[in-house]
């Protein structure tokens, strides 16, 4: 008798006559360890005989070139069911024909070569945009100085995946396609910073983005055949009670078939947009962090846009390498401006939000994410995450709507970068060793610090380090750890440095007073409670902070 490898099968149900195949998942019998769930798709293709079972679907046979006919039939089924399903695509935006963005290539043919043109103003026309890794080899580039020559005709030679992104918009029948460092003159700061600012709007408008997540950079291409690896497929005759006679495709469900709307049921109504953050790059990450349902949403949702900027954007945005560490703040400026429509009339200032901006000063970096660096040159101030490289983290800590802390103004200009006037309360700190992650609130009392760039530590000869409490809870108090500015004769300019996250280590319990830190008569230096509130947690963490605020505020400007 043959052994049993799998012990059940389930057959995924799906809607009546929904074209897509039929899933079939294999259970192995648990006392077989060498062998794996399993999952397969049955299915026919448009040639093949209708079959008498409304289970198994229509399906499409995966080949391994990516411009192979039946995926470009596929693709341009997907643009046909998104303009004209009459309101069945209730997650596709609107579907008019946009105004084209500054510069676009037009792609060209087989006889006419493709060329940079300038649109007209309102000029409106169907348009790709493709999104790309720039790697560490510098794309072909439009410059000032070629800038008239690209509008007759762009090289020849240009990089791979620039040729394969315009084989894909010709084989779409699309005449114009976007590229950043093409269609943004690269040379130009003030042509930069104005493209800049639209790119969220570029993407968002694009008839359809090529995203070319496969490439690891623009010399690599993407649909050199291979371009991906086929499932292993099967072809299983039948013939029923009529004396008919047809045939099954039976293939394991790979990812590729599993993500593909039309391939299993389940996802028929999924945009078939690649995953997010395939791609590492400066310019055109932003529409991999806010999609078109985000950019043009039925239902703006305030609070939801306030707590997805610091809880997915950021994050999500600053993992990205971007070419030019400068750029950090210029590139996303055109998702700013898209997620401005949901703020309603709030105001984005260097990374931050006005109507937000004590809890977007929250902010920090992860000492495991490697060396993170200042960006001096970047325009931005201490005080926001653009000022630093590397990935940024807010954490869950909750700032009360009646926190004492007030930002009394933000002082913008063209000229400098954007200072807040702060009214609150500092306190003195200890760095006491140039190599440790802490500071000293007193002689046991220490609180964790996360640097915001590396070295600050070291350099504690230049450091005058000051506490700015925010609030507190069971993991303590927690805040800003500022610089004094030795330039500033007024003595009232403060640079940010790190943030705190509370956790003292303390080995005495003590409590606040005129002088500072004392020991409180209960304590002994065999007392290893772990401070004031790690002893009496939320609520001695509280009366902490209390004493504190009791104390004058100070005004001050972070800049």
């Amino acid at each position: 008798m043959p052994e049993v490898l799998y012990e059940s099968i389930l057959v995924e149900s799906k809607p009546p006559k929904h074209p897509g195949p039929m899933v079939v998942h294999l259970y192995p019998d648990p006392v077989v360890h060498a062998v794996s769930e399993k999952t397969f798709q049955l299915y026919t293709t448009d040639n093949d005989v209708s079959l008498p079972w409304d289970l198994i679907g229509r399906g499409y046979h995966i080949p391994e070139y990516g411009l192979a006919p039946s995926c470009v039939s596929l693709a341009r089924e997907w643009l046909d069911a998104c303009g004209h399903a009459q309101g069945k695509h209730a997650n596709c935006t609107k579907t008019t024909i946009s105004a084209l963005p500054t510069r676009v290539i037009s792609v060209g043919n087989d006889k006419v070569s493709p060329r940079l043109v300038v649109t007209e103003p309102n000029q409106q026309a169907h348009y790709a945009a493709l999104s790309h890794c720039w790697g560490g080899k510098t794309p072909t580039m439009t410059t000032v100085s070629n800038l008239e020559a690209y509008t007759v005709s762009l090289p020849k030679d240009l990089p791979r995946t620039f040729l394969d992104a315009l084989k894909v918009a010709r084989a779409l029948e699309i005449p114009y396609i976007w590229i950043d460092s093409l269609c943004i003159i690269q040379d130009s700061p003030e042509d930069w910073k104005h493209e800049a600012s639209r790119m969220a709007q570029v993407y968002a408008n694009a008839h359809v983005t090529i995203f070319a997540d496969a490439a690891p950079d623009s010399t690599s291409g993407f649909l050199s055949p291979p371009s991906r690896k086929a499932p292993k497929r099967f072809v299983v005759p039948y013939r029923n009670d009529q004396s008919s006679s047809g045939v099954v495709h039976i293939r394991e469900r790979g990812f590729l078939a599993q993500q593909l709307p039309y391939h299993t049921w389940r996802t028929a109504t999924v945009t078939a947009n690649p995953p997010l953050f395939a791609e590492r790059d400066g310019l055109g990450v932003q529409i991999r962090i806010v999609m078109k349902h985000f950019l043009h949403p039925q239902d703006p949702d305030v609070s939801l846009a306030e707590a997805n900027w610091r809880s997915e954007i950021v994050p999500a945005y600053t993992e990205l390498d971007l070419t030019f560490a400068t750029d950090r703040l210029p590139a996303i400026q055109g998702l700013a401006n898209a997620t401005q429509m949901l703020r309603g009339n709030d105001e984005y200032i260097a990374g931050l939000w006005r109507k937000t901006i004590k809890a977007d000063l929250l902010w920090h970096r992860n000492a495991g994410d490697g060396n993170a660096q200042r960006i001096n040159d970047g325009g931005a101030p201490t005080w926001s995450w653009g000022f630093v490289t590397g990935p940024i983290y807010y954490s869950d800590r909750i700032l009360p709507s009646d926190s004492d802390l007030q930002i009394l103004d933000i002082i913008t200009s063209e000229e400098k970068s954007p200072v807040l006037v702060i009214r609150g309360h500092l306190v003195n700190v200890k760095l006491e060793d140039p190599y440790s992650d802490t500071v000293s609130l007193g002689p046991d009392d220490d609180l964790r610090v996360e640097w915001d760039s590396e070295g600050l530590q070291t350099k504690s000869n230049k450091i005058s380090p000051y506490f700015l409490v925010f609030e507190a809870d069971d993991g303590g108090p927690f805040g800003l750890l500022l610089n004094a500015d030795r330039n500033d004769p007024t003595g009232q300019q403060f640079r940010r440095v790190g943030y705190v996250h509370g956790h003292s280590i303390s080995k005495w319990r003590r409590s606040w007073g005129s002088g500072g830190w004392a020991s409180s008569p209960d304590s002994s230096a065999s007392d290893t409670s772990g401070g004031i509130w790690a002893d009496a947690g939320k609520e001695g963490a509280r009366e902490w902070v209390d004493e504190i605020f009791k104390s004058e505020p100070v005004t001050f400007e972070l800049i």
